[in-house]
């Protein structure tokens, strides 16, 4: 059984804050990822762990020169239903593992949504990948981790 290790990042949403003093925390969950290429593996990307997200996105700056098997045109919109908010996307099959400094998952083939911009972070979803973990954190402890089954 592997496990890796999750990290949390936080920071003031000032907006929030200035409007409510003392709620403006923002905390994400990351974990580190790495992606097969023609020859060996890219170096390690940061990824958002998100469980809400059904369908990993990965920006184009990670896919672009990836072995990428497109399978499809989408959009993706996210929590805002209107049209206007829905972005194109390719839907496409990329290999990736999970990795801290001391362990690495498997190979995952990984059903993603190929972003055709730069502008989001990475994010792990569900689909062909949190699917297959066991997800575990704490925050006031500072601990995180993902546990392949």
């Amino acid at each position: 059984m592997v496990v890796i290790s999750a990290f949390f990042d936080c920071f003031i949403d000032k907006e929030l804050e200035d409007k409510i003093v003392g709620r403006g925390l923002i905390i994400r969950l990351w974990c580190w990822t790495s992606f097969k290429k023609e020859k060996g593996w890219t170096l390690p990307y940061p990824a958002l762990i998100d469980t809400g997200a059904h369908t990993s996105l990965i920006p184009k700056r990670i896919w672009y020169d990836l072995p990428v098997n497109k399978l499809a045109e989408h959009y993706t919109g996210g929590l805002v239903p209107k049209p206007e908010c829905k972005l194109d996307v390719d839907v496409g099959e990329v290999s990736f593992a999970l990795l801290d400094r001391d362990n690495i998952t498997k190979r995952y083939r990984v059903l993603s949504f190929l972003m055709p911009t730069d502008d989001i972070p990475l994010i792990i979803g569900f689909k062909d990948l949190l699917s297959e973990f066991k997800i575990w954190f704490d925050y006031n402890e500072n601990r995180a981790g993902i546990e392949e089954k």
